[in-house]
């Protein structure tokens, strides 16, 4: 977004997430799925302190579960003794055990869906809002999806296709048969779609617009947390606004 376009937003009055009379700012995504130093161009949306306070605990949760299960030398760098993840899980006994009681005895972690949705729904409606510069209506966005991944780009299926994601709620260990077998069922999208990652941070987060091929009335947006986790959710395309043709082609 160019600072034209940010300056703009700034004369917003309402909070983006509920209406209310705008007292705070939020980030695009949150600083906390990102890294120091954060992105020069990050976007500020304008919010209230409800909003932009009542989601910690959901990203919280969110950060910290995405660096259990990836294995990336920084994952396991935030991990370590006194790095974020442990001060995270040393400052609240609650979320410790959220964490722990998330593994399963044959080796998978069931990650609790309502933070993920939470979290995805809340970061999608804040590109919907850059994107359109209107105010969301925040009911009508939907998490469809939520998976785990090694290598998302080359493996991401078309959601519009698949009724049921392949494992649900059960999210295998990086590099195991399991998510092996996973990726060589999902159908690999054209490479024109491939290269439309926007990169807010390399490694880090990243998100793809796609059509909704069932529905011309909507799109998906699908976000990449550290190459481990992605969500999906399904976004409005506003009455007068662009084509769905126009706006991912």
């Amino acid at each position: 977004m160019n600072r034209r376009s940010q300056k703009q937003l700034r004369l917003f009055k309402q909070c983006i997430y509920c209406g209310a009379v705008k007292t705070s700012k939020d980030h695009a995504p949150p600083k906390s799925l990102l890294e120091k130093p954060y992105p020069p161009n990050l976007s500020t949306l304008p919010s209230c302190d409800a909003c932009n306070n009542g989601y910690a605990d959901a990203e919280r949760y969110v950060r910290d579960v995405v660096h259990h299960v990836s294995f990336s030398a920084l994952s396991r760098e935030k991990l370590s003794t006194w790095a974020v993840v442990a001060r995270s899980l040393g400052w609240s006994s609650t979320h410790k055990s959220r964490i722990e009681n998330g593994y399963t005895a044959d080796g998978y972690f069931r990650p609790e869906s309502e933070p993920f949705d939470q979290v995805f729904e809340k970061v999608a409606c804040g590109f919907w809002f850059l994107r359109y510069e209107r105010l969301p209506n925040r009911q009508r966005f939907h998490s469809i999806a939520v998976e785990h991944a090694k290598d998302l780009s080359p493996w991401l299926r078309d959601l519009s296709y698949v009724s049921e994601p392949a494992m649900p709620g059960m999210w295998p260990e990086v590099g195991s048969s399991s998510l092996e077998r996973s990726a060589r069922s999902w159908p690999r999208l054209p490479e024109p779609v491939a290269r439309q990652w926007q990169v807010v941070q390399s490694g880090v987060f990243e998100y793809l617009m796609v059509k909704h091929i069932a529905d011309a009335t909507k799109y998906l947006c699908i976000m990449n947390l550290y190459d481990a986790v992605w969500g999906c959710v399904e976004c409005p395309i506003p009455r007068g606004s662009r084509t769905t043709r126009q706006l991912f082609e």
